[in-house]
C-alpha cells in the first residue's frame, strides 16, 4: 500500500485539509463554508504536486466541486464500512447499507465527470518529475504565508510578497528562454536545407521537434 497512488493521495489530501482548516478556524473561520473553502483549497493544493507527476493533471476546479464532493464522502464511506462490518451479522442490513453507500459513490463519480467536462478546469502537463516542481513550489508557498503561531496580518503581508514574486516571474520568463515568438504558443519553421525541406517545431512547452526525413530510398 505504500507504493500505491491511492493512499498517498489520501494522506496528501487529509494532511492538506486538515492543516488549512486548522489555520482558519483559529483566525475565526469556523463556519461550515470557510471550513469547506479551507479543506479544499488545501486538499487540492497538496495533492496537485502528486496528481500532476504521475496523472499530468492538475484540477483546480475540484476547489468548487469538493463543497458537493465532501459531505457526500462523508455518508458514502461509512456506509460501506458499517455495510461490511454487517455483513457477517445481518446481510438484508448489510446489503440495504451498501446500497446507500453505492448511491454516494455514485454522487461523487458524476460530481467527478461534470468537473471534467468544464472548460479550464484542469491543467494538462506532460507526466514526470518535472510537472511536480512548480505545485510544490506552490504549496511551500503557502504554507510559508499561513504559519502556524501568527494572524491573518503577516498572511497577508506574505501573500503579497509571493504575488509580486509571481507576477515579475510571469513577466521575466519569456525574456529568461530567449526565444522570440515562443510565448505566442506552437510555432512552425520550414527550413530550405537545399536538396529539400525540413521542418523545425517549437511547442509552447519548450521543446522543439526537428522534422527532416532525407531521400527516399529502400530504408
Amino acid at each position: 500500500a505504500i507504493t500505491d497512488l491511492g493512499a498517498w493521495l489520501s494522506v496528501l489530501s487529509l494532511w492538506g485539509a486538515v492543516r488549512a482548516a486548522r489555520w482558519v478556524a483559529a483566525r475565526g473561520g469556523t463556519g461550515w463554508v470557510s471550513q469547506a473553502a479551507a479543506s479544499s483549497v488545501g486538499a487540492t493544493l497538496a495533492t496537485a504536486p502528486l496528481t500532476a507527476a504521475v496523472l499530468g493533471a492538475v484540477a483546480p476546479v475540484g476547489i468548487l466541486l469538493n463543497f458537493a464532493a465532501i459531505p457526500a464522502a462523508a455518508v458514502a464511506v461509512p456506509g460501506v464500512i458499517a455495510s461490511l462490518l454487517l455483513a457477517p451479522v445481518s446481510s438484508g442490513l448489510a446489503g440495504a447499507l451498501a446500497a446507500g453507500a453505492g448511491l454516494g459513490l455514485h454522487v461523487l463519480e458524476v460530481l467527478a465527470q461534470a468537473g471534467a467536462a468544464l472548460p479550464f478546469g484542469h491543467v494538462v502537463v506532460p507526466t514526470g518529475a518535472e510537472s511536480a516542481w512548480p505545485w510544490i513550489v506552490a504549496l511551500l508557498a503557502l504554507c510559508w504565508a499561513m504559519p502556524r503561531h501568527h494572524g491573518l496580518g503577516l498572511a497577508t503581508e506574505r501573500l503579497a510578497w509571493i504575488s509580486a514574486a509571481v507576477l515579475w516571474g510571469v513577466l521575466l520568463l519569456p525574456a529568461l528562454r530567449g526565444v522570440a515568438g515562443r510565448e505566442a504558443g506552437l510555432t512552425l519553421h520550414f527550413l530550405d536545407v537545399g536538396q529539400g525541406d525540413a521542418a523545425v517545431i517549437l511547442t509552447p512547452g519548450g521543446r522543439a521537434v526537428v522534422v527532416d526525413v532525407g531521400p527516399r530510398n529502400d530504408r
